[in-house]
């Protein structure tokens, strides 16, 4: 009796077949089919009159071995089979699963990208989303495993409007869903107020969470009317408010609108790169300035 065996491992099955035997004139009565985990004892699983079987559930990285064992019709004789083993390697799940960052790309669109080493055989990511501040999530999407990093893009936010948490949980390559969770992250939100009479306006933003590498500082852009964004000032991780003093532009030609936006800053974390996450722009118009229209 010449045993083969194949292994399932999206349907955690291994599957046996095998020749019949034909040496006795009373012909096979039965096979008993037996195995043995990483060396136990043989264990009869079950008894065929077929030359096919399967063991159902068996264990991931363990070692199988079978043995099938003929009976003859009349009782008389046995004969046994060669003995087959196979290795249930399950797909690779990796630990590594970083959410490395979740960035404003306009009010209604936020940005999720996440990091997994190449090895890693998923087939994706669940993306939850949090609008309690992390309190409860619900599952908004799926990010297939198509390329580094891998990027959701979630089109259903108010980004000027409330902080955004997300996370994700990987899918191995069976579609089963894994116990394997990301960080999560938030995307910034920033509010600005001009101060009727002190030309200055106030930035208030909230924190960045959770960089391995957490922040290392805020870079705050203005941008006037339509002209292209200009870095104001850099300040440190920890810092959540900035006065922008506008004096200056007592006179403008611009359109009397004032932008902004924070970009946080990474430490290099500990997969070797530095992220960054941009929050929404916020504008105000400070009704105290002169405003030279353009013909």
């Amino acid at each position: 009796i010449y045993l083969e065996s194949t292994y399932a491992a999206c349907n955690k099955s291994i599957n046996l077949t095998w020749n019949s035997y034909t040496n006795w004139t009373s012909g096979v009565d039965k096979y008993y089919v037996y195995y043995s985990v990483n060396g136990g004892p043989n264990i009869l699983d079950g008894i065929t009159n077929s030359t096919n079987y399967s063991l159902k559930n068996v264990s991931p990285d363990s070692n199988y071995c079978f043995v099938i064992k003929s009976v003859s019709r009349d009782f008389n004789d046995t004969a046994n089979s060669n003995k087959e083993c196979v290795f249930t390697s399950y797909p690779l799940t990796s630990d590594t699963n970083y959410l490395q960052t979740v960035t404003v790309i306009s009010e209604d669109q936020i940005q999720i990208r996440i990091y997994t080493p190449a090895y890693n055989t998923i087939n994706g990511y669940n993306i939850l989303r949090s609008v309690d501040y992390g309190m409860s999530y619900t599952k908004i999407g799926y990010a297939s495993n198509s390329g580094t990093p891998i990027v959701f893009n979630d089109n259903n936010v108010f980004t000027n409007d409330q902080v955004y948490f997300y996370k994700a949980i990987a899918v191995d390559s069976c579609n089963n869903v894994t116990n394997k969770e990301s960080n999560f992250g938030n995307s910034v939100l920033l509010k600005t107020v001009s101060n009727s009479g002190n030309y200055k306006i106030n930035l208030d933003w909230s924190d960045y969470n959770k960089w391995n590498g957490n922040v290392k500082e805020f870079n705050i852009y203005r941008r006037l009317g339509v002209n292209p964004p200009v870095l104001i000032a850099t300040v440190t991780a920890g810092t959540f408010y900035y006065e922008d003093d506008i004096s200056s532009f007592y006179s403008s030609s611009d359109d009397g609108k004032f932008c902004y936006y924070i970009e946080a800053i990474e430490n290099i974390n500990q997969f070797g790169f530095s992220e960054t996450s941009i929050s929404n722009i916020s504008c105000v118009s400070p009704d105290y300035l002169i405003y030279i229209m353009r013909n």
